[in-house]
């Protein structure tokens, strides 16, 4: 029979362990730092059992748990353990009192405390550990998001913005897969020579980030001492070899741009060859390619060379590029990108790669990127860039008088002769007032552009956001060996702007129709 001194003395015992385990509750409950928990949890747990001392022991990937640890709770009397699960079931460590206060041994009460005591400690330790990780996952984002910061920042601008006079344009862009990622392009120029390169490092992430950016600064760094690009990427290949582990390379196309006569000496180190655009003509630029950069402490690359005329345009771009894929698995192709690129309504670099990328994203339609990408363009004009303007009109025939002034303005600073002019002007007012016509419900702007191609120049409208109309089928055929009487009214305009033009092109992206029309001047 229990006396009620002992059931005074058991009650204050508990109220005793229980006031102590909330506290540590409390005490858990606001510390995050696994260290200090661990210093709050051996000082509050001995008040719990009311031990001598407390120690814990954890495990973690260097020390791992003996696989036959006891996942019981021990009582030896003198010295009370138990082990600290988490909600997997992992033993995360031991906790161990020793020597109790108040009695000769550790009781089954102090047992059940223990047992409180343990399942309090897993819980602080897991929320502690994952608050750890989210906290260190949250460093490396911020940590990455600064690597991508920096690593674009050591790449030139992709839109340039050059005076009227200069000899060419160009156009870059890139998107890594990742934060980070190993494509590049380079660019620079003086009065003579324009230098240009793109490349790609083998694998992704930070090791790919790094090697990334040592081949450019090397490209910048050397290119300014070689004379050809084929001695460029041997002088950076070698040392690439010297600098980076075995297993990454760099694939790389380099090429220098004489901005007087259009002479193109390039070099190849085992990378996509570019597409050299020629009008409407859109082929693959033949290049012997050589081994990546990187691969042999010494490899001798191959110069070769070909002429751009003006208005023609080099187009270079990494595999991320053919190699997009989608839904279906399906890769988006070299073939693809050519095809694109014969359709773009001009040669102007920002033009070839806002359309190329755009139509990679239409391709994908939403597929996760797998590979960096990055595009380059460059569009030679020659000694004198070619004149070329615009203007937008409202959708009204009281705007046509504002459309021959944009013409004239053109031809006045084109010095082209009246007899062009004269055929372009009458291409122009049929060409809008036919659209006018027949698409009445369009939007409110259309577009008129004027510019010189080679030795031809191109009056080019656009309708945004209009019905098509494409002259080749939309405009009604016209017989023009029948009498007046017997011919279907309308299309004798259209029908003599394609005669006295050289050339027609229709082009629909997007809502907006494009019809560009060529009229050769020598």
């Amino acid at each position: 029979m229990t006396t009620p001194a002992v059931q005074r003395d058991t009650s204050a015992r508990s109220d005793v362990a229980l006031y102590a385990l909330l506290e540590l509750s409390k005490a858990l409950s606001s510390e995050f730092n696994l260290d200090k928990l661990l210093a709050v949890i051996v000082e509050k747990a001995s008040a719990v059992v009311e031990a001598e001392r407390t120690r814990i022991l954890l495990y973690d990937d260097d020390e791992p748990p003996p696989p036959d640890i006891d996942r019981n709770l021990t009582n030896t009397g003198s010295v009370l353990r138990a082990p600290v699960i988490d909600s997997h079931g992992n033993v995360l460590g031991l906790i161990e009192s020793v020597n109790k206060r108040t009695q000769a041994s550790f009781d089954a009460h102090d047992e059940s405390l223990m047992h409180a005591l343990a399942t309090h400690v897993a819980v602080a330790i897991e929320r502690a550990r994952m608050t750890k990780l989210h906290l260190d996952n949250q460093r490396y984002e911020q940590s990455l998001r600064l690597a991508s910061e920096i690593q674009m920042r050591m790449l030139p601008s992709g839109t340039v913005q050059l005076p009227d006079s200069a000899p060419f344009a160009i156009h870059a862009f890139i998107r890594p897969a990742k934060q980070i990622g190993g494509d590049l392009y380079d660019f620079f120029w003086n009065d003579e020579s324009l230098y240009f390169c793109i490349g790609d490092v083998t694998g992704k992430g930070i090791g790919a980030a790094l090697v990334m950016a040592m081949t450019k600064t090397l490209f910048r760094a050397y290119a300014v001492f070689q004379y050809d690009p084929a001695r460029l990427l041997s002088a950076v290949s070698a040392r690439l070899y010297e600098e980076t582990d075995p297993s990454m390379f760099v694939t790389g196309f380099c090429g220098f741009l004489n901005l007087r006569n259009g002479r193109l000496m390039y070099s190849n180190a085992g990378h996509e060859p570019p597409l050299i655009v020629r009008g409407k003509s859109v082929e693959r630029l033949v290049s012997k390619s050589g081994l990546p950069m990187g691969a042999l402490r010494s490899f001798k690359y191959v110069v070769e060379k070909t002429t751009l005329k003006p208005g023609d345009a080099v187009f270079l771009y990494t595999d991320g590029v053919t190699d997009a894929s989608n839904h279906a698995e399906e890769l988006y192709s070299v073939q693809r990108l050519r095809e694109v690129v014969e359709h773009c309504p001009d040669s102007e670099p920002s033009t070839i790669v806002s359309q190329v990328a755009a139509s990679v994203d239409r391709f994908a339609d939403g597929t996760p990127q797998a590979d960096d990408i990055a595009m380059l363009c460059v569009q030679y004009y020659g000694a004198q860039r070619p004149i070329e303007m615009a203007e937008t009109f409202k959708r009204d025939i009281s705007e046509l008088e504002d459309v021959f002034d944009l013409v004239n303005r053109f031809f006045a600073a084109a010095e082209v002769d009246d007899q062009v002019k004269y055929a372009v002007e009458l291409a122009a007012e049929e060409i809008f007032t036919n659209v006018l016509r027949h698409n009445p419900t369009g939007g409110d702007q259309i577009e008129i552009r004027l510019r010189m191609e080679g030795d031809d120049v191109a009056l080019s409208l656009t309708d945004f956001n209009a019905p098509p109309f494409d002259v080749h089928t939309e405009a009604p055929p016209v017989d023009v060996n029948k009498p007046l009487e017997e011919r279907k009214p309308g299309g004798l305009g259209l029908f003599l702007v394609k005669t006295m033009m050289d050339r027609v092109e229709y082009h629909r992206e997007n809502g907006n129709s494009t019809v560009t029309l060529f009229k050769r001047v020598k």
